[in-house]
């Protein structure tokens, strides 16, 4: 059932995206239709001053008047229209949209050197993060920030890898308390990195075994978020 809900979360997203893609479109059209309009005007007020120029004296007359006269030459350079954000590549304007947050919904016990799988969803932009895999892929490379926190009832080593590669880690110590409490900790880091496209960011259990990392619905105590910054 869960796996059901995720696929039409999925489905969901592409549908959003395909509308937004098909607004980006209308918009391009609008906008190379007002670029050719620009562009023509600019060709009828270039030949306009062609024709004046050949009337008028050169340009040279006029610097060597304007050299004796001691006046400062200060020729207008021509103006080039600025490109909408519309016709800029979608690859750079997909800056904006890569962020995801995301929880564990439910404790899991007995993990031993694998990725949590944080399953519910609070932000993903641009469908950067997979609750089936727990990783996050880059769309762009760029420089980005993570930052991971996880509540344990065990001793429990989490990292945060690139590619399996370690980058930063965090533990979590029970104390000891009296009652019928269970003790409890939390752990978690934070970094800015450099990640290339296409790289895969997960959130590791590691060097001890049989760690257990606690959450809920309820009680959102294991958490994973990224952006890129630029």
């Amino acid at each position: 059932m869960d796996i059901l809900l995720e696929l039409k979360r999925e489905v969901s997203a592409l549908h959003k995206d395909i509308e937004n893609l098909t607004i980006e479109n209308v918009l391009q059209e609008t906008t190379i239709k007002d670029l050719k309009h620009k562009i023509e005007e600019l060709e009828h007020k270039h030949a306009a001053q062609n024709m004046e120029s050949q009337k008028a004296p050169s340009r040279e007359d006029k610097d060597d008047d304007s050299i004796r006269s001691g006046e400062n030459i200060n020729h207008d350079a021509p103006t080039t229209p600025r490109l909408p954000p519309w016709l800029l590549s979608r690859q750079r304007r997909a800056v904006g949209n890569a962020a995801f947050s995301v929880y564990l919904s439910q404790s899991k016990q007995h993990m031993t050197n694998e990725a949590i799988k944080f399953d519910r969803i609070l932000l993903n932009d641009g469908n950067v993060y997979n609750t089936f895999t727990g990783a996050f892929t880059a769309p762009l490379s760029g420089v980005y920030l993570f930052t991971y926190h996880f509540d344990s009832t065990t001793s429990t080593f989490v990292r945060l890898v690139v590619n399996g590669v370690n980058e930063v880690d965090a533990v979590a110590n029970p104390h000891v308390v009296s009652g019928p409490r269970q003790a409890q900790s939390m752990g978690g880091n934070t970094c800015i990195i450099h990640v290339s496209h296409g790289q895969a960011v997960q959130v590791q259990v590691f060097e001890i075994p049989d760690a257990t990392i606690d959450s809920s619905d309820n009680f959102h105590f294991s958490t994973f978020s990224g952006v890129l910054l630029y």
